[in-house]
């Protein structure tokens, strides 16, 4: 994938994560959880944009790769993504099981963020092995 191509991607799936923070995530009995103010749990109790940031810095790590800037192994820019991953599927899966809650829009834009996000990842902007080294450009 091309470079110009890489970054676009990088950045769409950013500001979708981003985006999805001051949105609302669910509704439990008329009550609005945005990704501001609400948490979810799976072991861990995390806020909601503690989530979202975690899945933007697996993307920027991955976007670092791609730009030449830095040389991070690939299961780090998946663990971020996963961690984000998983917290974003108990809000869509686990959730609406629950008697009395809704979702809202939030977590589906943030959903689209981290696919997006795997989509960069899987082109091989992450993976070092690819990268040349500054000395051997030169």
């Amino acid at each position: 994938m091309k470079k110009g191509n890489q970054v676009v991607l990088a950045v769409s799936s950013i500001l979708a994560l981003l985006l999805s923070i001051p949105l609302d995530w669910f509704s439990i009995n008329g009550h609005m959880g945005n990704g501001m103010s609400a948490s979810l749990t799976f072991l861990v109790k995390l806020p909601i944009w503690l989530v979202v940031v975690l899945g933007a810095i697996g993307v920027l790590l991955s976007l670092l790769n791609s730009l030449g800037l830095a040389s991070i192994p690939k299961f780090a820019c998946l663990g971020f993504l996963l961690v984000a991953t998983l917290y974003v599927s108990i809000a869509l899966v686990v959730l609406p099981s629950q008697g009395g809650v809704s979702l809202e829009v939030g977590p589906f834009i943030a959903f689209s963020g981290l696919v997006l996000g795997y989509c960069h990842v899987k082109s091989g902007s992450c993976n070092s092995a690819q990268q040349s080294s500054p000395d051997e450009a030169s």
